[in-house]
Formats: C-alpha cells, structure tokens, sequence
C-alpha cells in the first residue's frame, strides 16, 4: 500500500486536505497520518472497519484506487459521510433497543416462574 496515495485518497473521500483536519474528523493526531503518509505506520483494520466503512468509502478503493470511491449503497443514497454514519447507527441503536427488549421480557417472564 501506497500511505501517501492511501492519504491523498482518504481526503479526497472525506472532502478534507491535510493531516490537521483528518485528525479533527477522524480522532487520532496529525503524526498518525503523517505517519501512514510517509509508510513508518498503517491504518489499523478496527479503523478501516470502523471509520472508513461506517462512513461509505469502498475500503478496496481506498488501499487500491481501484473501484468506486463510495460504497454501492452510500452512491444510491447520495449522503455525505456524516448522513451515512449517522443512519447506520440509527438501524445500529434501533436493533440494540429491540434486543434489550426481547432479553427484559425474557427476564421478566422468568421471574413469573
């Protein structure tokens, strides 16, 4: 993997420019991506996953340059990266709330017994 075209990808994908700005979206410090920039580190999997993913940007494009920019399902919805998160975590809080549910009445049924 290229880190200076991995870096230059992931601004363009995120509609930032330097490692000041990554950082303050992404978490993490400027030295993080200046160093994935100049190949002394990688992005960590749990990152890709997790911040890259969650936000739409086709994993695969990224590391390779190779394929669409977004995901299929972030292109048909044409969400920022932040809409596309944020609705993510909605179905994520919405399928967290009916498995705290199922468990309560699981729960409560059995102290009936």
């Amino acid at each position: 993997m290229d880190g200076k075209k991995f870096v230059e990808r992931l601004e363009l994908a995120l509609n930032v420019q330097g490692n000041n700005e990554l950082a303050r979206l992404l978490g993490g410090t400027d030295t993080t991506y200046s160093n994935w920039r100049t190949g002394y580190s990688k992005p960590k999997v749990d990152f890709l996953l997790n911040e890259i993913g969650l936000r739409g940007i086709n994993i695969h494009w990224l590391l390779t340059g190779e394929g669409r920019m977004y995901s299929e399902k972030r292109n048909a919805m044409h969400e920022s990266p932040e809409e596309y998160c944020a609705g993510n975590m909605a179905d994520v809080a919405s399928e967290i709330g009916k498995r705290v549910i199922e468990i309560y009445e699981l729960l409560k049924g059995r102290k009936k017994e």
